[in-house]
This record gives structure tokens, C-alpha cells and sequence, in this order.
């Protein structure tokens, strides 16, 4: 299960995204932003006085800011029709803000050049920018909602189309009309050839990164991150039903020691040999607080030698731990005797041995520092040679 374990490492970089309030609102700050600074950088536009300043951030205002904010409204609106998950509202504001600025500073970079080179480069400017944030939103939409790829790609489609509408909209009221028809001409073809060769270019790449993976394990990456982010986002489990397509049944123990007085038992000590996770809630991960909690009697569990191979793929896997500790109680044997607890230290590594009746318990331990998981073969090779010795018994209270 290492590629859980690598998997589980994206969880540092999730983090909590601003209310749809302050995504809108940025949008329109940003917006305006851009629109004025590029009247500025614009060689076209003359002077650069108050007036021509307010006409380019009202310019921005209209073109990228209400367009972006639709498109926020409408994207998520798509996914959640087309069964996609992990797109809330906020979070598709936040990605429309994200383009928008993306796109903003390719205009402005745009404006930067026309000004140097005395050149009117805003509509090469714009197309290349809504190709960009069009490639951008097909990747995200595809990675992260767990959509097909021709969903994800006309879910895309939705914000450069509405800023390049928006744009002509404005340039067919306040403008000179008469360039309108070659100017859609163009725009529809640059678009096109551009979006289409960007978009099989992110389709040709994510296949080629992702087709180890799934020969491999026998499921998709994006299927994998977007299922992910949904269990850490939300704190669904619908990660468990792929965790069937890279699993492998498997024979372990289970260990525990009883303890018990006139009135029944009064504790358990349950050492399975099951790792708890892979992560989260998934799985096995809150195992020991789950099995403890399945018992009356106070219950402590214990990290038994195992690694990432030996993860629950769901958490109805701890019920078999469940039935194998209660089928043990009904045969175990009591002594009123057990052994001196004793402790060797070896460097960091610090080892605790107590023999109960027949059982031996070994702890381990390397606090304050780390340690590593003990393997499956290594604990029962431990096991094996623990039963040859036989320890002096003194009574037990």
C-alpha cells in the first residue's frame, strides 16, 4: 500500500479555500484591476488620464469580472448535474478567481509588450489566456470530480466562452462595429485549433503518467485523487471501493490477553496483526479506537507486527477482528500467576517482556523517536522463539 502512503502526502498541501463572499468580491477587485492597468500599458489608448483609467477598469469589470463570477455559479451547477463530486460552490468561485487572475496577468504581460514594441497585442493576448485557463479548468474538473474527460472538457468551455462573449458584446456597443464578423471569425478559429490541440495534449499526458498506475493497480489516478480529496474534504469513504481493485486476501493472527476476576472480565489487551490504515477514517486507520469500542469491558489495542500491506480495505474488516477475539474468550485459559514485567534497552530501541499462563507479551518501543513498522515475518519469527522459554511465575493481583 506505499502508493496510499504517497498518496496520503497531498493531504499537506489541502488546505482551506475563502468563502464564496471573498472569491466574488476578489473577482471584482482583480478585475477592475486589470482592465485599468492594461488602458495604462495600452499604446493605443492615448493619455493616460483619470477617465481613460475608470473606462479600462469598468472595461475589466464587465468583461472578466461578471463573466468569471457566472461562470463560478454555472460550473458548479454543471458538475453537480453530471454527477461529479467535490465541487462545491465555494470551491468553483475560488477556480474561477484563479483563471481570471491567470488569465489577467497574461493581458497584462500582453499590454507590457505592446507598449515596448509599439504593437496592439490584447486580442492575441486574451485568446491565448482563455486557451490557458480552458486547459487549466479541463485538468481540474477532470482530476478532482471524478468526470469523464469529454464532461470535463465541455464543463470548461463555460468561462473563456463567457469572457470572449462578454468581450465582443462590449465591443459591438461602445466601439466601431464594423470589424465584429472577421472578429468572431478569428475567434472562433484560433479558439478552436488552440483548445483543441491543448486539450489532447493535457488528455496525451495524463494518460501516458497515469497508464503505469492503472496497469499496475487496476484504477485510475484521477479516480484516486478525486476520491481523496472528497474523503478529506468531506470525509467520504468511497475511496474504500477502489481499495478492492489493488487488494490481495490475506491469513494473520490475532493475539490478546484477558483479564478477569469474580464478576467476568475486566480487561482485554488485543494485539492484531492488521496495520492500522491506510489514512483518515478509512480502512483500518481509527482501528483501535473502533475494535476498543466494540467491547463492554475496558479494551486496549496494540500495534501488532504488520505494515501498509495489512490495511482494511474497509472498515467492516475489523467485525472478522471482532469474531476472532470473541471466538478466543470463549476458550482461553486463566492463571492467577504471570511473570516479573522486565525491560531491556538496547540503544534507542527499549523492550518490555511479561509472560501471562502460556502467552508472552513483548512491547517495543523507541520513544522519544521515531520507529518504523515491524514486519508480519519478523513478529512471528519472534512468536516462534519466545515459546521456548519458560519464565518463573510469581502471583498475580
Amino acid at each position: 500500500m506505499s502508493s496510499m502512503s504517497s498518496v496520503a502526502g497531498l493531504s499537506k498541501y489541502i488546505t482551506t479555500l475563502p468563502k464564496t463572499k471573498y472569491s466574488i468580491l476578489g473577482m471584482l477587485i482583480i478585475s477592475f484591476l486589470i482592465g485599468a492597468i492594461y488602458f495604462i500599458l495600452d499604446p493605443t489608448m492615448g493619455t493616460m488620464d483619470i477617465d481613460n483609467i475608470a473606462i479600462g477598469g469598468l472595461f475589466g469589470l464587465m468583461v472578466f469580472g461578471l463573466s468569471s463570477i457566472m461562470s463560478g455559479a454555472l460550473n458548479q451547477q454543471v458538475i453537480s448535474i453530471l454527477n461529479g463530486i467535490n465541487l462545491k460552490i465555494k470551491h468553483s468561485m475560488f477556480l474561477s478567481a484563479l483563471s481570471m487572475t491567470l488569465l489577467g496577468l497574461i493581458i497584462i504581460t500582453g499590454g507590457i509588450l505592446s507598449r515596448l514594441f509599439n504593437l496592439d497585442l490584447f486580442l492575441n493576448s486574451l485568446l491565448f489566456g482563455c486557451v490557458l485557463i480552458y486547459g487549466f479548468n479541463t485538468l481540474v474538473f477532470w482530476a478532482t470530480a471524478n468526470v469523464r474527460f469529454s464532461k470535463a472538457v465541455t464543463t470548461a468551455l463555460i468561462q473563456p466562452t463567457l469572457i470572449l462573449s462578454l468581450y465582443v458584446l462590449v465591443a459591438f456597443l461602445f466601439t466601431d462595429t464594423s470589424f465584429i464578423g472577421p472578429l468572431i471569425l478569428q475567434f472562433i478559429i484560433k479558439a478552436l485549433v488552440a483548445g483543441i490541440i491543448f486539450v489532447l495534449a493535457i488528455y496525451a499526458f495524463i494518460k501516458i503518467i497515469a497508464s503505469p498506475f492503472n496497469k499496475n493497480l487496476g484504477i485510475g489516478v484521477l479516480d484516486l485523487i478525486s476520491l481523496f480529496i472528497a474523503h478529506m474534504n468531506e470525509g467520504s469513504n468511497s475511496l474504500e471501493g477502489l481499495f478492492e481493485n489493488m487488494s490481495e486476501p490475506i491469513d494473520t493472527i490475532v493475539t490478546l490477553v484477558s483479564f478477569k476476576n469474580e464478576n467476568g472480565i475486566k480487561a482485554l489487551f488485543i494485539s492484531p496483526s492488521v496495520h492500522p490504515g491506510p489514512l483518515g477514517n478509512l480502512g483500518g486507520s481509527n482501528m483501535p479506537t473502533i475494535l476498543a469500542n466494540k467491547f463492554d469491558h475496558f479494551t486496549m489495542v496494540a500495534h501488532g507486527p504488520s505494515t501498509h500491506d495489512f490495511n482494511p480495505i474497509a472498515t467492516t474488516e475489523i467485525d472478522k477482528i471482532e469474531n476472532s477475539v470473541k471466538k478466543c474468550l470463549e476458550d482461553i485459559e486463566y492463571d492467577e500467576k504471570a511473570s516479573k514485567f522486565i525491560r531491556y534497552t538496547s540503544e534507542k530501541a527499549h523492550i518490555g517482556v511479561q509472560f501471562f499462563n502460556k502467552g508472552m507479551v513483548i512491547l517495543s518501543t523507541f520513544a522519544p523517536s521515531g520507529s518504523d513498522d515491524i514486519e508480519f515475518g519478523v513478529g512471528l519469527t519472534m512468536m516462534a522463539q519466545s515459546r521456548s522459554k519458560k519464565p518463573r511465575s510469581i502471583p498475580f493481583n
